[in-house]
């Protein structure tokens, strides 16, 4: 899976046994930590919550891994909560995932950077309004 804002994000889709396109099923996008990309720990809860009936959507960093951007390795908290906002994105146009189910899983500064980036974001091109939801 790849989304594409200002840089390309690269992820992997991990779908639940059984998964039908035609009826809405919940989703999480999984932040790694650190310089983590998805091939680690993330991919482990991911295909654990997948194996519960989740759909989980990891992805490598921008800066990081396969996804796009310069300089590498570099860790910037304000991009990585745009990129879960580019996640998010993506997910909820997959066929088959209730936008409105979408969580977000990360350690600990993740989430506050996480409620931060959401308040302050504006209201989605299709008119949705990210900011309803609510994390943690």
């Amino acid at each position: 899976m790849s989304s594409s804002g200002p840089f390309d994000l690269v992820g992997n889709l991990y779908l639940p046994d059984g998964f039908d396109r035609s009826q809405q099923h919940a989703a999480v996008v999984l932040s790694t930590p650190g310089s983590s990309v998805k091939e680690q720990i993330a991919a482990n809860y991911a295909s654990r919550l997948a194996a519960r009936g989740l759909v989980a959507l990891v992805f490598d960093p921008v800066h990081q891994g396969q996804s796009g951007g310069e300089p590498r390795d570099l860790e910037d908290p304000y991009r990585r909560g745009e990129d879960i906002s580019y996640a998010i994105d993506a997910l909820s146009a997959v066929p088959g995932i209730d936008a409105d189910r979408i969580g977000v899983l990360g350690n600990l500064r993740r989430w506050g950077l996480r409620r931060t980036h959401r308040a302050h974001r504006p209201p989605h091109p299709s008119g949705r309004d990210g900011r309803r939801r609510q994390y943690g």
